[in-house]
């Protein structure tokens, strides 16, 4: 009687446990699937798979001295962006440079976590023209960073950080969406006033083109 109790106490035991690992096992194939679509850093972090958020870092413009009459000025450089924050959310990119594929379309960076900046047009940090900056809306079976652009209200801010840790504010002023094989040549164009564009991709997938159907464009003024 003692061994029949004792063998029914196991089975007990070896069914919860098997019911414990069937949960985590889908718990953890829900995850998989998940992030494919859904950008969740702060799950990720828990994880151990990126760092954290930081809020950028506060800068202090000095007033700048006027040069003596014979002090020539020093030559404009072209300012590189390096770090992207959507401030209302608490999420940030990291920014590398990048120019034109062999069929002149804009570069991209192949992480879901690095944006890409055009580097032969404007800079965030310039008063002219379109600074472009892309990014995956997912990449290696894991959601982007801009996946979040087809939700941004307007207003929201943005904030550029430069390698010369100077920083540009930007606000949220329109969105848009496009066929991929359809978007207008304006939203390109290096001329015009002077704002920050954020692309990437929406929409279902395109096999037959091999990319998503949609793009989705985030025009920017500054602060």
């Amino acid at each position: 009687m003692d061994k029949k109790k004792r063998t029914k106490k196991e089975r007990k035991i070896i069914r919860t446990l098997l019911l414990i690992l069937s949960f985590l096992m889908f718990s953890l194939g829900a995850l998989l699937i998940i992030r494919q679509y859904v950008y969740m850093p702060g799950l990720l972090t828990f994880f151990g798979i990126r760092e954290p958020y930081l809020a950028p870092p506060i800068v202090v413009v000095p007033t700048p001295s006027p040069l003596p009459p014979d002090v020539t000025p020093t030559p404009y450089v072209k300012k590189a962006p390096v770090k992207l924050y959507f401030l209302d959310r608490n999420i940030s990119s990291d920014i590398e440079p990048v120019g034109l594929l062999e069929n002149n379309a804009i570069g991209t960076v192949d992480d879901p976590y690095i944006s890409a900046w055009y580097k032969d047009g404007a800079s965030p940090a310039d008063e002219e023209g379109n600074a472009i900056i892309n990014g995956h809306v997912r990449w290696g079976g894991i959601a982007g960073t801009f996946a979040i652009l087809p939700e941004l209200k307007e207003n929201e801010e943005i904030l550029v950080e430069f390698e010369d840790h100077t920083q540009k504010r930007f606000y949220v002023a329109e969105t848009h969406f496009f066929p991929f094989d359809g978007v207008p040549t304006e939203m390109l164009s290096q001329d015009g006033d002077f704002r920050l564009t954020l692309i990437s991709c929406h929409g279902e997938w395109n096999s037959d083109a091999g990319t998503s159907s949609q793009r989705v464009f985030v025009v920017c003024k500054p602060k």
